[in-house]
């Protein structure tokens, strides 16, 4: 059960509301080790830059189809690092041209109103509440993705 709740993703869809700052978009990672990535799914903000470097001994072809960022990073080698901005939300399936049974997901949130994957059974967004302010007043849309 601890494993199929780390393959789920919980976020808030829309604009931050106007008492929250802002915070831009970060730098993430996801490693081709041992013909896997890792994570296989990462979740980030809009804007925001993954690297995809190459612990394996191996070539890897990372690529995606997906509509929100489709990419094709071409052959590289160990020790290599090829990256890639996200600039519209959505979800985006990675693969490896070289190794089939590579899969990936990156879940591009339309901001930074997400706890990540599901761990303990359990979510909380208090981390997102603004200093010196009570709570969050408004409404908004929970969203979720399920990695298969």
């Amino acid at each position: 059960m601890e494993f199929e709740r780390s393959q789920v993703v919980i976020y808030l869809e829309g604009p931050r509301p106007a008492n929250v700052d802002p915070v831009g978009p970060a730098e993430f990672k996801i490693q081709q080790l041992n013909r896997r990535f890792s994570p296989d799914l990462l979740v980030v903000p809009v804007g925001s830059k993954v690297s995809f470097p190459n612990m394996d001994p191996i070539f890897h072809n990372i690529f995606s189809l997906s509509k929100p960022r489709p990419f094709d990073l071409g052959s590289y080698d160990k020790g290599e690092t090829r990256e890639v901005t996200f600039p519209k939300p959505g979800i985006v399936d990675i693969y490896c041209r070289l190794h089939p049974n590579m899969a990936a997901a990156v879940v591009v949130t339309p901001n930074r109103w997400y706890p990540g994957p599901i761990e303990q059974g359990s979510i909380a967004f208090q981390m997102y509440r603004p200093a010196n302010t009570p709570s969050l007043h408004g409404t908004g849309l929970l969203d979720s993705f399920a990695r298969q």
